[in-house]
């Protein structure tokens, strides 16, 4: 292995460890509130509906960060960003722990969602463009997998600490990567001609990165399908969902079920480079389908109480924890790994800037709408029909995965949005008896035909060239 490709390495699984904090951001409510509602908190007695607050402002937060990072990413280097992002992330932190009434704990939260959700927009292109592509797939996956040990830590960790050290302790990631961000290797900021060519607009022609048209809608899509999969009612509402725990606990089902999903999530990150990206992507949404079905019969022949109507260790009353972790371990290995595998391989760099940042804050405002709604809609509709619902969506997905989602692997690309390469002129930045280049930029160079070497690093029709300097 070249020493750039292991230094290339090394800077991928470091961003990575902003995923750490986001998980633990996402599960530190399913411990703590519990130890926050108690009657000897230091934040003083809170009801439901405060609680409900504490535990989702930090998706107001993300929505804000999403909007701020659309803009710093335009007017600031991504070293800046990810170094500046992370220590709010971490100071974030120790305020969460140091909190002693309600609207510091909720300014504090906030404050974390925007941080976190300024690292989300910047990680997932950051990688694609740093990681080697032979390791692509893998490395991509890393930040949805620390992102899942962090949803195991702050459950596993919640429950013999108090939410003071569990917040202090989940800072330390953060911090870390602040201090360590700027010395990571930034391609942006050493390759000169990358430079150049994002200044005028234009791409070097990869014949291994893919292309899709719209892709601002297809992750919209994907973004949707990521939120309607069943994911949010299952990680977030499972104290309302499984009542009946003469069986199994659901704090022990919550920690199952991230275990499952960092599972899947290794799994996939191993198979998708080896089998491409759709057929992993495909099988996990098949196995979430299952699950929700499962669910949905299961639920069918329960009351309102939720009671499990046979008796306690019996297989119907087994069946929901197992369909539960069967969704985890799909999900994890599918659209939760591969939805930020594509969202750094299908949206050129640039429109990274802007498109990620807008994805980002369109999936933390249906994280936020189904956390506030869940309860209403699930009194009008039923569990039976959410999740029979749920399954609908599964299989919306299957059919945009065979007619719309392309095929990212390296060497096995499926491009959307390719064209005829038939009478096109090729500017090349090799000196040879066709062509020369006097500049790195359009204006400065002598462009021909160049019929002993038609294929090189960019491709710009005859149109895209002023009239006076087409020479043919």
């Amino acid at each position: 292995m070249k020493n750039k490709d292991r230094t290339n390495i090394i800077s991928c699984c470091i961003v990575c460890l902003g995923g750490l904090s986001h998980g633990s951001m996402l599960s530190w409510p399913a411990e703590t509130l519990q130890q926050l509602s108690a009657p000897n908190s230091i934040i003083g007695i809170v009801d439901n509906s405060i609680l409900s607050w504490i535990a989702s402002i930090n998706f107001i937060g993300c929505m804000l960060g999403s909007l701020l990072s659309s803009v710093l990413t335009k007017v600031t280097r991504d070293k800046v960003l990810i170094t500046g992002a992370s220590l709010v992330t971490g100071i974030s932190w120790i305020m969460v722990g140091l909190s002693t009434s309600v609207a510091m704990l909720c300014i504090s939260r906030l404050m974390l969602g925007c941080g976190n959700a300024i690292l989300m927009s910047v990680i997932p292109p950051y990688i694609t463009e740093t990681a080697p592509k032979k390791y692509s797939g893998l490395l991509s996956s890393m930040y949805a997998l620390s992102l899942g040990f962090g949803l195991i830590y702050s459950v596993l960790a919640g429950r013999f600490i108090t939410w003071t050290l569990l917040s202090f302790i989940a800072s330390i990631p953060s911090i870390l990567l602040g201090i360590l961000a700027p010395f990571l290797y930034y391609p942006q900021e050493d390759d000169i001609i990358a430079r150049l060519t994002r200044t005028i607009q234009y791409e070097p022609q990869d014949e291994s990165r893919v292309t899709v048209r719209n892709p601002g809608t297809l992750f919209f899509f994907l973004a949707s399908v990521f939120i309607a999969s069943g994911i949010c009612p299952l990680s977030i509402f499972g104290e309302y969902l499984f009542m009946d725990q003469r069986t199994f606990k659901v704090i022990d089902l919550t920690l199952a079920s991230n275990i499952s999903q960092v599972v899947g999530g290794m799994v996939g990150a191993v198979l998708i480079d080896k089998f491409g990206r759709k057929p992993v992507l495909r099988a996990g949404t098949w196995v979430c389908l299952l699950s929700n079905v499962l669910l949905s019969l299961y639920f069918s022949t329960t009351k309102d109480s939720h009671q499990c109507p046979t008796s306690p260790g019996s297989f119907l009353c087994w069946s929901p924890a197992v369909a539960t972790c069967l969704f985890f371990l799909g999900f994890g290995g599918g659209i939760g790994n591969i939805f930020f595998v594509l969202l750094g391989e299908l949206i050129p760099p640039s429109n990274a800037g802007k498109l990620v940042p807008l994805i980002t804050f369109y999936l933390n405002l249906l994280q936020f709408v189904v956390l506030r709604t869940f309860i209403s809609v699930e009194f009008i509709l039923g569990l039976t029909n959410i999740f029979f619902i749920q399954a609908g969506v599964n299989i919306f997905l299957l059919f945009g995965i065979g007619t719309w989602i392309p095929e990212t692997k390296p060497g096995k690309v499926e491009s959307m949005d390719r064209q005829p390469n038939y009478g096109t002129i090729q500017p090349t930045l090799d000196v040879n008896r066709y062509t020369t280049a006097s500049g790195s930029g359009l204006e400065d160079q002598e462009c021909v035909l160049n019929n002993t070497s038609f294929f090189s690093s960019f491709r710009v029709t005859l149109h895209d060239i002023p009239e006076d300097e087409q020479l043919i």
